[in-house]
């Protein structure tokens, strides 16, 4: 395992000035303080976020550079990945460090079934040894008390609203925000941990009419995407369209959806600015993860909750504070890492029975796993060494090296010997041990088709 970063991670108030990072070969703790953590935390998390639109997650001209920017001041997990590819799954692995398995919990997109979480989950605030004033300002059903996956806070504001298209000025992050602030500083006699989760990426693509100049000289086409039903409209049609009106309607979901980043990296900055100019950064750890990705018909589909390619899994994880020393960690980390990273970062005893592990302390052989009860039913897969197996049960296994095949073209389970039978063993025990506890007669014996390559 190679870890990428200083001898001191991330420090607290008058860190010393950012130097070259050192390869550090030995696994160990990447996120550490040199002395007291910070008091605060402000946790930002980001829904449906395409994370290779980011530079530093590859994109060459990113759609966020001040987001960027506070990246390469950060300890950035850039191999991070979800552990579902929807909302409510994700949410809880990033908050408890518990996957599907020992949560014994698979939500289930379906409305139906397995809808709310389980009682008596804790975060990090119920573990934060100051033991903080926590406020989630929110505008995800799937991410609040309704379904009971909001964990450890003592306040909740939820935008509840039916599509967000109808009440597009009440989801964005700023406005989140703004509800937020002045709670936080009403409690500044008591440390907090704030986090926000911005909505800003879900669909519909909707931003102010100011970043979306340019799109008039896209090919027209006749769908209005700015509209929640609109947006699903050809996502629904996509496959009896002509080719060519399939490449034009592309082109708009990928304006709409950079127009859409660029918009959230502005309230960012604003955001940041505000909470500076307060000097709420000065004794604050700021965390940054995305809940899942999104899908732009790389395997056959748009949106999200449909596939565990990585288009709909990659994800983005950060630590940030104010004067602190930026590193880069290049190894495979999930959602479960974020706690007890977290954790030992603020010096508490490791609880018993997490699934995760703290960033830097994976052993070579570590095997990452996913589950999803999404729109195409119950999916799986395992990972290890680079190698990732998708699963339907009943239906199909497919299986890529993503160390030569990122992007996952090339299925090389048929054929695939030794290899392919280990992983098929580790997926098929996994599948055993949800089985129990997800909508059989929804799913179990449906006949779902391999969506794409």
């Amino acid at each position: 395992m190679r870890i990428y970063s200083s001898l001191i991670a991330l420090v607290a108030l008058g860190a010393c000035q950012a130097e070259e990072l050192p390869v550090v070969e030995e696994p160990r703790a990447v996120v550490s303080f040199d002395a007291m953590a910070p008091r605060n935390v402000f946790v930002v998390s980001f829904d449906t976020m395409a994370v290779s639109r980011l530079r530093n997650y590859g994109a060459l001209d990113s759609s966020m550079p001040f987001l960027d920017g506070m990246l390469d001041d950060a300890i950035t997990l850039k191999g991070h990945q979800s552990c579902s590819n929807w909302t409510f799954a994700s949410v809880l692995c990033a908050q408890t460090g518990l996957d599907a398995v020992d949560l014994q919990f698979v939500p289930s997109t379906s409305g139906m079934l397995n809808n709310i979480a389980p009682s008596g989950m804790m975060g990090f605030p119920d573990y934060h040894p100051r033991d903080p004033w926590a406020l989630l300002t929110t505008g995800n059903t799937w991410f609040s008390h309704d379904v009971n996956s909001s964990v450890g806070f003592d306040v909740e504001v939820l935008f509840s609203v039916g599509s967000k298209d109808e009440a597009r000025s009440e989801v964005h992050a700023l406005n989140l925000y703004e509800e937020g602030i002045s709670r936080v500083e009403n409690r500044n006699n008591k440390p907090w941990y704030y986090h926000l989760h911005s909505m800003d990426l879900h669909a519909p693509y909707n931003p102010p009419d100011d970043y979306l100049v340019g799109i008039e000289n896209l090919p027209p086409i006749s769908y209005d995407l700015s509209t929640r039903i609109g947006h699903y409209e050809p996502v629904n049609e996509w496959i009896g369209l002509p080719q060519g009106e399939q490449e034009e309607i592309l082109q708009h979901f990928n304006f709409r959806y950079d127009a859409e980043m660029r918009y959230l990296d502005d309230q960012l900055a604003e955001i940041f600015a505000d909470l500076d100019n307060r000097g709420l950064l000065d004794d604050t750890l700021v965390v940054f993860w995305s809940d899942h990705g999104e899908a732009f018909y790389e395997h056959s589909y748009q949106s999200h909750a449909l596939t565990l390619y990585g288009e709909e899994t990659d994800a983005m994880a950060a630590f940030w504070v104010k004067g602190g020393q930026p590193a880069v960690y290049t190894e495979p980390t999930t959602h479960e890492d974020i706690l007890p990273t977290l954790l030992n970062a603020y010096g508490v005893a490791m609880p018993d029975g997490l699934s995760g592990v703290i960033v830097g302390e994976a052993t070579d052989d570590r095997v990452l796993t996913k589950v999803t009860d999404g729109k195409l039913g119950v999916m799986l897969s395992v990972e290890q060494f680079g190698v990732r197996l998708l699963h339907k049960p009943f239906a199909w296994n497919k299986m890529y090296d993503l160390t030569v095949d990122p992007d996952e073209q090339e299925d090389l389970f048929e054929g695939g010997g030794d290899v392919a039978d280990v992983l098929h063993a580790m997926v098929s025990s996994e599948y055993e041990k949800i089985a129990t506890f997800i909508d059989n007669d929804r799913d179990i014996d449906e006949e779902v088709p391999f969506p794409g390559n």
